[in-house]
């Protein structure tokens, strides 16, 4: 591409476009960050009217893609009728200004627009634009071919319909009065040369957001983590781009560090792999069944027992000790009453004990088990995440109803709902919430471990929640939980949902990025991800309701998505924020 490009320099930006005084004739704007001596190469497009290149020389000047869609802003001359190159330009943004509402407004509504309008194409959605944009005065219903390029005026008639382009412009006015752009949508930034001619308007947004299914391209049932090269685990494989899948052995994966080291459980035993090693077991954690949650970089392990004692009938009492593994020193027990979910890079573990009156904790060697205080005044707690910035993610659990009448769940509930998990195979996986939820919902045995269904383990997971009667079901369905965020400075903050009444964090990147999944109303849940900059943003699915498992340090993400047909794919996102 870049040869073809250094061809065409020579011929490229022959034809301009009218003069246009930016300051006066045009919204006032600022220039993009990265938006000063900028390249642009345009092509056409079957999306746009071009597909635009953008660069400032050593960096994109819009980071997070190759190319974005494009359009023309004044109606008197294409730029080119082929590929074209212009050089030396300045890029101004119009995000936030209530004056490009309806030309944003029709930027994000594109789809909904040809659907109403079944006349209309991509050329009337450039006239409208000139309708919409143009500072000359340009009527889309009363036209003079003069003033239209031979793109769009050929001998004898317009390339688009002027009543159909008119009819756009005003349903686009009129739906733009209440428009208030949301921080996923596309916003112009106009791209004018150093005499502040204006050329182009090119479509763009604060991030970019990819998905990927992972079943087809890496061969994998579930995407549990992923570390700062990419590499995946999930069930009993760890996949890397370019080196394929890899068999773990008998171990269903839960854990990868940076140098590769992967930790998981079978047979209720913790057991740990790496390259040179293969898998072997961490060794023994007495009576009961142990699992490991999580490792950091120096092989650390942290992770928990579980001991289950028959009293009688259905009934049984439970006991569940916290603990981190180290190839050194062995294992340590940080709590003989809760949970540990996660380790950083400092040794610091994080989970649940019941002992604290917060319940949700954070542990070192120095200090022991620290609660981590309370969330609007409620302190039932989980911790499932921590990074190296000692930044702790997870959710309160607190009763339903009205904000007035919440209240924190005590911690013989809490440790109900814990149990609930942890009977149905679901702990770590799913949040309580949203298990109770498809209990009472009647969803759980089609929604809960889809990939063992051949197994028939769903169905039996399914099955011991209908059987277990001491789980009181009816009380865990009636909380619901909110995600926090908590660090040392700061204390717990409340990252809100999507719109529905619950969510759940479930892992931290160094650079303060959340993950997890919330409801969005109507039994529907969808993948987030949550910074202090920009709040929680919904995940793009396949269709369906999603989760988000981990995030890396490079903004790559993993979790699963259903598609429109109830089918699960295990999926990664990938997420690059970009300047204005």
């Amino acid at each position: 591409m870049l040869p073809l490009l250094l061809i065409l320099q020579s011929c490229g930006g022959e034809e301009t476009l009218s003069p246009v005084n930016f300051e006066t004739e045009l919204p006032a704007m600022k220039v993009s960050e990265g938006g000063e001596d900028v390249r642009i190469s345009l092509k056409p497009s079957d999306t746009g009217i071009w597909m635009a290149e953008v660069d400032n020389g050593d960096e994109r000047a819009l980071p997070g893609s190759d190319s974005y869609e494009a359009w023309s802003l004044s109606p008197e001359k294409d730029p080119v009728l082929g590929e074209n190159i212009y050089e030396g330009l300045t890029l101004f943004t119009t995000r936030g200004l209530s004056e490009w509402n309806p030309v944003n407004y029709l930027l994000n509504h594109q789809q909904e627009i040809l659907d109403r309008f079944a006349s209309a194409g991509r050329n009337e959605l450039q006239a409208a634009l000139w309708g919409l944009a143009d500072p000359s005065g340009f009527d889309a219903g009363n036209i003079n071919p003069g003033r239209v390029s031979q793109r769009f005026a050929g001998p004898g008639e317009f390339t688009f319909s002027p009543g159909t382009a008119k009819r756009i412009v005003e349903f686009v006015k009129d739906k733009a009065e209440g428009y208030e752009p949301g921080r996923m949508d596309s916003y112009a930034v106009v791209a004018g040369n150093g005499d502040r001619s204006v050329q182009i308007l090119i479509s763009t947004s604060l991030f970019s957001v990819e998905i990927t299914e992972l079943s087809e391209l890496a061969g994998l049932i579930v995407a549990w983590d992923i570390n700062d090269s990419g590499q995946i685990v999930g069930g009993n494989d760890l996949w890397e781009e370019g080196a394929g899948k890899r068999d773990l052995g008998s171990m269903f994966a839960r854990a990868i560090n940076n140098n590769g080291v992967v930790v998981g459980n079978g047979s209720g035993v913790p057991r740990i792999w790496d390259s040179s090693g293969g898998t072997r077991d961490l060794g023994s954690f007495g009576s009961g069944s142990a699992e490991a949650a999580d490792i950091n970089d120096d092989g650390m392990v942290a992770g928990e027992t579980f001991i289950e004692t028959h009293l009688f009938d259905d009934i049984y009492d439970y006991e569940t000790n916290g603990w981190a593994w180290s190839e050194a020193d062995g294992t340590a027990v940080i709590t003989k009453n809760g949970w540990a979910k996660g380790i950083n890079n400092q040794g610091e573990v994080v989970g649940v004990d019941y002992n604290t009156s917060n319940r949700a904790f954070i542990w070192d060697k120095e200090n022991g088990v620290s609660g981590l205080g309370s969330q609007n005044g409620f302190s039932s707690g989980r911790a499932n995440a921590v990074n190296d910035r000692s930044e702790v993610v997870g959710s309160v659990l607190v009763s339903s109803g009205s904000s007035a009448g919440k209240r924190a769940a005590g911690p013989e509930e809490m440790k109900q709902a814990e149990m609930l998990l942890r009977k149905t195979g679901s702990a770590g996986v799913y949040d309580y919430s949203h298990v109770a939820e498809m209990i009472q919902n009647g969803t759980f045995d089609r929604e809960a471990f889809p990939w063992d269904r051949e197994s028939g383990v769903a169905q039996k997971r399914a099955g011991s929640v209908t059987a277990t009667h001491s789980l009181d079901i009816s009380m865990s369905s009636s909380y619901r939980s909110e995600a926090f965020l908590w660090s040392k400075d700061g204390g717990m903050t409340a990252l809100g949902t999507l719109g529905g009444d619950w969510s759940t964090a479930w892992d931290i990147n160094n650079h303060g990025q959340v993950v997890g999944y919330s409801s969005i109303g109507d039994g529907k849940s969808r993948a987030f991800i949550w910074d202090p900059e920009n709040g929680m943003i919904e995940l793009p699915t396949l269709g369906g309701n999603s989760l988000a498992r981990s995030i890396n340090n490079n903004g790559e993400i993993v979790g699963y998505s259903y598609d429109e047909n109830g089918r699960f794919h295990p999926v990664r996102w990938r997420v690059e924020f970009r300047g204005l």
